[in-house]
């Protein structure tokens, strides 16, 4: 199966399925998780503390996003990148 016959908005981490959202998750643990989410168009960056009961997201601005990992070859980045150029985003 290519990235191209699987569907785009399905979550592998959590199994969900959104015509809207996709996550990357970059550590999450009992207490907390950090990651990136695509939805709307947008790309975030969210982090969640379910122990000190914080929450924050910032939007990135995906083009010097794509630059600045072009070259990162840890996971998630590969996927979400080859993702964001699937759905019109290039640097």
């Amino acid at each position: 199966m290519t990235e191209r016959d699987r569907q785009p908005f399905l979550n592998y981490e959590s199994g969900t399925f959104s015509p809207t959202s996709k996550e990357w998750v970059l550590r999450a643990d009992q207490w907390s998780q950090a990651y990136y989410q695509f939805r709307d168009g947008k790309l975030y960056f969210v982090e969640n503390d379910n122990k000190e009961q914080q929450y924050s997201e910032q939007i990135l601005d995906i083009r010097p996003f794509i630059r600045q990992h072009a070259a990162t070859p840890a996971s998630p980045y590969p996927e979400l990148l080859a993702f964001l150029a699937s759905v019109g985003h290039r640097p």
